[in-house]
């Protein structure tokens, strides 16, 4: 009896290999020769959060990347990649015949309603030689309710202008037939709080357009109106600093945003990007806020009458406080051509160095610098790694001495379902200001 199992199950085993095997040949059939005689082949596709993919076409082979990633890191012989993502993601993987190309390569999913998204990454994943590797394009959401993905491979010339290289189509491996949403949206505007905290989003549009202007070419961006209340009075002192877009069928996918006040209306215009696809037309937005001006003082960490460093000169600060659990640091100004500390590179643009310990988590930073005239100094643009922030100052020829205020609160958060209204296939020119 166990061996008539033994064998039924082997029998079972090879069935599944060979499915897998035939599935994999269809991808093979995926090839493009590149403008640089270099060819690109759809080698596989991976979905989930933890990604795996051996460089091998072999059955026995492809029976060691279905085994436990312990047994496999300690037996495997031959060469593989892994990858891992926060949120489920979708992992197209290719052969590359030449690994040292300069030739960059950007991907984009289609659906059916021609609404195009760009890959979150697309990079060469495993360096084997000269002329052999693999190339990645992983994407953060795609398309659930269409059998197959249409899949467009671009590259740019040296004017950053898009060229089409080829376009083909793979099975969805997540494909679902469309159902009606159990979410329920609220008719725009649509309102949520956080403590006494309101924000309301008055308009939403998501737009697919060959050129987005933002680096998400071609690709998907969605532009929203909204306001914000603090204990029931209109104001501008926080704005939405970033979220998550997610739908019922399963996608769920960080956003960057950008921002814009419109004065005349009290609002503020908010892009967001990447974003999902018409065919799940209810969105989920988790939005997380952040204060950015008018902090209460057990807020803010203050110092005045700073002088101000030129012609490579360094102005170092003692200053720190405690905010909100964290302890906060004035390190310095580093004017253009200095350096902050010996073992450092040389700034480009006036910096001030600012340290946070422990680094944050659900809270939210913010500079406010002003030379003696009041004039702002901060443009806005700064970096941070491992707990240090770099703020960018703009100082003026007579700015002598400047006043730096630091402010730290925790986000606030806020959740909303809304149906936007989808908007494809504009002219590349267009204005995309809605109202």
């Amino acid at each position: 009896m166990r061996v008539k199992l033994s064998a039924f199950l082997l029998i079972a085993l090879l069935g599944l290999l060979l499915v897998s095997h035939f599935k994999k040949s269809q991808l093979h059939r995926v090839r493009m020769v590149l403008p640089d005689g270099s060819s690109l082949a759809l080698e596989g596709m991976t979905l989930g959060t933890n990604h795996f993919h051996a460089y091998t076409t072999n059955l026995t082979q492809r029976l060691w990347s279905m085994m436990p990633s312990r047994f496999r890191t300690r037996y495997l012989k031959f060469p593989y990649v892994s990858r891992t993502s926060e949120e489920p993601t979708l992992v197209l993987w290719f052969k590359r015949s030449n690994t040292m190309s300069s030739l960059n390569l950007e991907f984009t999913i289609k659906d059916g309603s021609q609404f195009e998204n760009k890959a979150e990454a697309s990079f060469l994943a495993l360096y084997l030689s000269p002329v052999e590797g693999v190339h990645a394009a992983q994407f953060y959401a795609f398309p659930r309710h269409c059998e197959e993905l249409s899949v467009t491979c671009y590259t740019r010339n040296t004017s950053f202008e898009l060229k089409k290289l080829g376009e083909f189509k793979v099975p969805n491996p997540a494909f679902k037939k469309a159902k009606p949403s159990d979410w329920t949206p609220s008719p725009m505007p649509v309102r949520d709080a956080d403590g006494n905290l309101e924000i309301t989003l008055h308009s939403m549009h998501a737009i697919s357009v060959e050129n987005s202007g933002l680096g998400y070419r071609p690709g998907a961006y969605a532009e929203a109106l909204y306001s914000v209340q603090a204990n029931g009075f209109p104001t501008d002192d926080w704005r939405i600093r970033d979220g998550k877009i997610s739908d019922s069928s399963g996608n769920r996918q960080r956003v960057s945003v950008t921002s814009s006040s419109l004065a005349a209306t009290n609002q503020t215009k908010v892009v967001f990007y990447p974003v999902l696809w018409p065919d799940d037309p209810l969105w989920k937005l988790e939005l997380r806020m952040e204060r950015i001006r008018n902090f209460p003082p057990e807020s803010a960490l203050l110092v005045t009458n700073v002088n101000l460093p030129f012609d490579g000169a360094v102005t170092r600060l003692e200053v720190k406080g405690r905010l909100h659990g964290y302890t906060v640091r004035l390190l310095g100004i580093a004017s253009i051509g200095s350096r902050m500390n010996t073992n450092e590179a040389m700034v480009l643009q006036n910096t001030l160095r600012v340290r946070v310990d422990p680094p944050l988590e659900n809270h939210g930073i913010s500079l406010d610098c002003q030379d003696q005239a009041g004039r702002k100094l901060n443009s806005g643009n700064f970096n941070w790694s491992r707990g240090e922030y770099y703020y960018a100052l703009d100082f003026q020829p007579d700015s002598k001495t400047a006043s730096i205020q630091i402010g730290l609160e925790p986000l606030n958060r806020v959740e909303m379902i809304v149906r936007p209204q989808f908007v494809t296939n504009l002219p590349e020119k267009v204005s995309t200001s809605f109202k």
